[in-house]
């Protein structure tokens, strides 16, 4: 069976998305399926064919001048696109609110292809008002038409799913919940031991208080927020991992600041080993996946009250689920300083059962094969 995937972006670029994908590419080569993974090409120094990979280019202005990552593809990319459409038995395409996107359903609905559409993201909300009235222009355009004509879809969050239910009106009944999983074997936790060679490959003391924040510096992620808290416990270590249109903010970021912007995902581990809390003060998204790494490696996150997936999870004591004041934060950080090791445990029972990398794949690869009525 020939599958394409499309994607906005695709790795090294870093994002939530592009380390599913590849997660699901990954595992749909192991499941014997012809795959074909189709995205930008960002960075433009990334090469456009790998096995089995195909990058175009595009122009990411929005991302790099606005911090809102939606690639235009031009008239080559989308010839191309058609073509790998035609090639394939059963397209999975990610996200309904990308040009790419919406050229894939449609292509697939064109040539009489089957196509599977999973929404990972749910309504950004921007501090600007020109920002998030073109978001919804896009969504009404693009995103609702993508939506309706994909012949399944899935949802990767409780965010997403809420979201779709309030583009379409209803959901249609063979529509589904698909959590998104990862490689449990590379995301641990380690007791002291773990937790003190961390700190010393990575250069940091061991008695003091460590904050990590891991992502992309872009609006929606509180970034400004969290440098406040920085200035007002300065006798903690505020590690930030990732690289965005904010990084200017980093400039004259407090002393007790550290920032490491280049960091492969493959080194992530580390990170969350010398950590005692994960810090992530996001606004309006579906469901981090660095939250899930973070319980993975059986570390408590702090996150906004106001997102959606975070009352399940403080309601099992899994996350600390704080308004988004300087205070407030700072007083989840005191709580979080000693490690509670049955906490930490619960941390990586709830991630080993609910986000396991083989079992999203194998439902992903039988609703593949039920579109393509491949057995």
């Amino acid at each position: 069976m020939r599958v394409l995937q499309v994607t906005h972006y695709m790795p090294p670029h870093h994002g939530g998305i592009e380390r599913v994908a590849d997660v699901l590419f990954g595992g749909y080569r192991r499941a014997g399926l012809d795959v074909l993974w189709f995205a930008s090409r960002v960075p433009r120094d990334a090469r456009e064919h790998e096995p089995g990979k195909r990058r175009v280019p595009c122009l990411n202005i929005g991302e790099t001048r606005f911090g809102v990552p939606v690639p235009i593809w031009g008239p080559r990319a989308v010839r191309e696109l058609a073509q790998s459409v035609r090639w394939a038995d059963v397209v999975h395409v990610h996200d309904c609110q990308y040009p790419g996107s919406a050229f894939a359903v449609r292509f697939a609905r064109r040539y009489g292809r089957p196509s599977l559409l999973t929404q990972h993201i749910g309504l950004k909300i921007y501090r600007s008002a020109i920002l998030n009235r073109v978001q919804h222009a896009v969504y009404a355009t693009m995103g609702r038409p993508a939506l309706r004509g994909a012949s399944r879809l899935t949802f990767a969050t409780p965010t997403a799913e809420a979201h779709v239910r309030d583009l379409l009106g209803v959901l249609p009944p063979d529509a589904c919940a698909i959590p998104n999983g990862m490689d449990l074997g590379r995301f641990t936790a380690g007791g002291p031991a773990a937790r003190r060679d961390a700190r010393r490959a990575l250069g940091i003391p061991e008695d003091r208080a460590v904050a990590l924040f891991a992502g992309r510096l872009v609006e929606r992620k509180g970034l400004p927020l969290l440098l406040d808290v920085a200035r007002r416990t300065p006798d903690a270590l505020f590690v930030i991992a990732g690289d965005g249109p904010l990084s200017s903010l980093l400039v004259d970021a407090p002393v007790n600041v550290r920032w490491s912007r280049g960091i492969p995902h493959a080194d992530m581990p580390v990170y969350y080993r010398a950590a005692d809390c994960l810090l992530l003060l996001s606004e309006g998204e579906g469901f981090p996946l660095v939250v899930q790494e973070a319980l993975a490696s059986g570390l408590i996150p702090i996150v906004s009250d106001r997102e959606r997936y975070a009352r399940p999870l403080a309601d099992a004591g899994l996350v600390e689920s704080v308004s988004p004041e300087i205070d407030a934060v700072a007083q989840a950080m005191q709580r979080l300083h000693a490690v509670d090791a049955g906490r930490s445990a619960a941390a990586r029972r709830y991630a080993v059962e609910h986000w396991d990398a083989d079992a999203m794949v194998n439902r992903y690869v039988g609703i593949l094969r039920d579109l393509a009525n491949v057995t």
